[in-house]
């Protein structure tokens, strides 16, 4: 995925389907805070408390409609 196609997802309670170290698929739910660059890692999704790396994200599902 790139950052245009998670652009609007900002702001949206989502589930997302990512491969972890091991190379297994996890599937997190939370909400999509913001979509970030970071030295070193790349780009990032921020979900709740926790970082993804957007080069393992496989697919985004909308669970909610967008918060005001």
């Amino acid at each position: 995925m790139t950052v245009q196609e998670v652009k609007p997802f900002v702001g949206r309670r989502v589930r997302i389907s990512y491969v972890d170290r091991g190379g297994k698929e996890v599937h997190t739910d939370g909400f999509l805070t913001s979509v970030d660059y970071r030295p070193m890692y790349g780009t990032v999704l921020t979900v709740d408390d926790r970082e993804i790396c957007l080069e393992k994200v496989r697919a985004i599902v909308v669970k909610e409609e967008k918060v005001a």
